[in-house]
C-alpha cells in the first residue's frame, strides 16, 4: 500500500545584498519494504585499509536511503546465527595479552627440583594472557574498534555496509556495531567473513555474522586449533591463557600436542587440549615415565620431588628404578614409583632382605648392628646372610629365620658337631676357657671334643655331654677303671 506524502522546505539564495527565500515543495511516497535474507560474502581484503577510513559515496539511490531504517534490524538479527565451519573450543573476550610477562620459573612450584633457578624463563618470547574488567573494556573502547554512534548498516548487491548517516560515506576498517559485535569492512567498505590476512596478521570473521573471533579456535579447512588474542590477531610461540601455558607454531599458529623440544628443552602437550605438562607424565609412545618441572623442561639426573629422591636417565629422562649406582659411588635402591628406599627393605621376589643408610639411601654392605640390636651381615651384593658363612678367614654362623649373629656354642645339624663362636661371632678352635671351664675343640672342624684324647703327651677326659674337661677322680666305663685328673 502506498502513501503519498508532501515535504516542504525552504531554501534561500542571494539576490545582490538581499537574501531571498524561495518555498519548496516535494511530493513523496513511501513503501512498506518486506523483510529480506542476510546473504553470506565470498572473503575479500584489502590490507592496506585503515581501521576508521571513510569512502566518499559517489553517488546514492533512493532505494538504498529507503532501506536504511530496515536493514540495521536484519544486521543485529543475523548476529544470533552460529558458524557452521568454524568450531570455537573458548572464546576469551576479555583476555588480554601482556608480551612483558616472564615466563613461570621452578621457585614457583613445591613440587619441583631445587636446583633450577627461580629466575629461568620459559622462553623470551613468552606472553601472558591476563584478565580484568577494565581490559575486556578495552574492546569496545579502543580506537582499533571505533564504535560510530549514528552509523547505519545496510545490504547492497549482497554485501553489507557501514553508513555515516551525515555524509553518506561508507566506514571501512574494524568497527563496533551496535549489538557489540567487532567487524572489518575491506577498502570498497564490504563487510569480511572468514580467515583474513590484515596488516600482517591474521584475523579470523564469523562465517555468518562477520563477528571477529577470539580465543581457541578450530579451523576445519587445515585441521588445526590456533589462538586469537583480544584484538584478534593469530597468535604464535609460546601464550600463557588462563594459566596455562601452550605452543602454537611459529609458521601456522597451529596449536602444538605431544612431544617437542624447543631452544633446547624437550616439552610435552596435551593431546587433547594442548596444555604445556608438568609433573610426572607416562609417554605411551616410549613407553616410559617422565617428570617436567614447572616451567616445563624434562627433567635428568637426581631431582628431590615432594620429600622423595628420584633418578631420571641422563640421556632419554626415563624415571629408573630398581638399583642404581649413583655418580658419587652410592648403590641406592628406587621402588616401583621411582622414590629412594630408606633402610630394611625385603626385595625381590626371592624377598630378600637388603640395609639401605636411612640419610643417603646408600645401600649398606658387611657387618652391621639394626634397630632391634641383631648384628647382622650383609654381602657384597647387599643381601643379608643366613647360616655358616666364611668371611675374611673366620666361620661364623647366622640365625636362618631372621639372620643375627650367633655366638658361644652352637649345634651345627648338617655336620653333627657342637663349635664355639666367641663374642665377635668367630669359630674357635683348640683350648677355650668358657665360664671357667676348658673345653677343646677339633682344630680343623672347630668340633667340640667328648671323651679321651691324647693332646701334647697328655691323657685328658671331656665330658661326654657338655665337653667339659674333667679333673679329680674320674670313672672310664669303658675301661673299668677309675683315674684321676689333676
Amino acid at each position: 500500500m502506498f502513501k503519498f506524502e508532501i515535504k516542504k522546505r525552504f531554501k534561500m539564495y542571494k539576490a545582490g545584498k538581499n537574501w531571498v527565500v524561495v518555498p519548496l515543495v516535494f511530493l513523496g511516497m513511501m513503501a512498506g519494504l518486506g523483510a529480506f535474507t542476510q546473504t553470506t560474502m565470498a572473503d575479500t581484503i584489502n590490507s592496506d585499509a585503515t581501521p576508521s577510513q571513510v569512502v566518499p559515496e559517489k553517488g546514492s539511490t533512493v532505494a538504498s536511503q529507503e532501506k536504511e531504517a530496515q536493514v540495521t534490524n536484519a544486521s543485529e538479527g543475523s548476529a544470533l546465527t552460529s558458524a557452521p565451519n568454524t568450531t570455537e573450543m573458548e572464546v576469551q573476550d576479555e583476555s588480554t595479552v601482556s608480551s612483558d610477562q616472564t615466563a613461570p620459573s621452578s621457585e614457583q612450584s613445591q613440587a619441583d627440583t631445587t636446583d633450577i633457578p627461580a629466575n629461568e624463563q620459559l622462553a623470551e618470547n613468552k606472553q601472558t594472557v591476563e584478565t580484568s574488567s577494565e581490559q575486556s573494556n578495552a574492546v569496545t573502547q579502543d580506537t582499533k574498534f571505533p564504535q560510530p554512534q549514528d552509523a547505519v548498516e545496510r545490504q547492497e548487491n549482497g554485501y553489507w555496509y557501514l553508513y555515516n548517516p551525515q555524509t553518506n560515506n561508507k566506514y571501512t576498517g574494524f568497527q563496533t556495531l551496535k549489538d557489540g559485535r567487532v567487524v572489518y569492512y575491506n577498502g570498497q567498505g564490504q563487510m569480511q567473513y572468514g580467515e583474513q590476512n590484515i596488516d600482517r596478521h591474521w584475523y579470523l570473521f564469523d562465517q555468518w555474522t562477520g563477528a571477529m573471533k577470539t580465543g581457541f579456535q578450530y579451523i576445519p579447512k587445515y585441521q588445526k586449533t590456533v589462538y586469537y588474542n583480544q584484538d584478534g590477531q593469530m597468535q604464535y610461540g609460546w601464550q600463557q591463557v588462563k594459566g596455562q601455558w601452550y605452543y602454537l607454531e611459529n609458521g601456522s599458529g597451529s596449536m602444538y600436542r605431544g612431544q617437542k623440544k624447543i631452544a633446547g628443552h624437550w616439552y610435552n602437550f596435551d593431546q587433547n587440549n594442548g596444555q604445556m605438562a608438568t609433573g610426572f607424565t607416562y609417554l605411551p609412545d616410549d613407553k616410559k615415565t617422565v617428570y617436567y618441572a614447572a616451567n616445563g623442561w624434562m627433567v635428568y639426573g637426581e631431582k628431590q620431588i615432594n620429600g622423595y629422591w628420584y633418578l631420571f636417565d641422563q640421556g632419554s629422562g626415563r624415571m629408573l628404578t630398581g638399583f642404581q649406582k649413583l655418580p658419587d659411588g652410592r648403590t641406592v635402591y628406587y621402588n616401583g614409583q621411582g622414590q629412594m628406599q630408606y633402610g630394611e627393605q625385603k626385595i625381590g621376589s626371592g624377598w630378600t632382605w637388603y640395609l639401605f643408610d636411612q640419610s643417603s639411601g646408600a645401600m649398606k654392605t658387611g657387618f652391621q648392628t639394626l634397630a632391634d640390636g641383631r648384628k647382622v651381615y650383609y654381602a657384597g651384593n647387599g643381601q643379608m646372610q643366613y647360616g655358616e658363612q666364611r668371611i675374611n678367614g673366620y666361620w661364623y654362623l647366622f640365625d636362618s629365620a631372621n639372620g643375627a649373629m650367633k655366638t658361644g656354642f652352637q649345634y651345627i645339624p648338617k655336620y653333627q658337631k657342637t663349635v664355639y663362636y666367641n663374642q665377635d661371632g668367630q669359630m674357635q678352635y683348640g683350648w677355650q676357657q668358657v665360664k671357667g671351664q676348658w673345653y677343646y675343640l677339633e682344630n680343623g672342624s672347630g668340633s667340640m671334643y667328648r671323651g679321651q684324647k691324647k693332646i701334647a703327651g697328655h691323657w685328658y677326659n671331656f665330658d661326654q655331654n657338655n665337653g667339659q674337661m674333667a679333673t679329680g677322680f674320674t670313672y672310664l666305663p669303658d675301661d673299668k677303671k677309675t683315674v684321676y685328673y689333676a
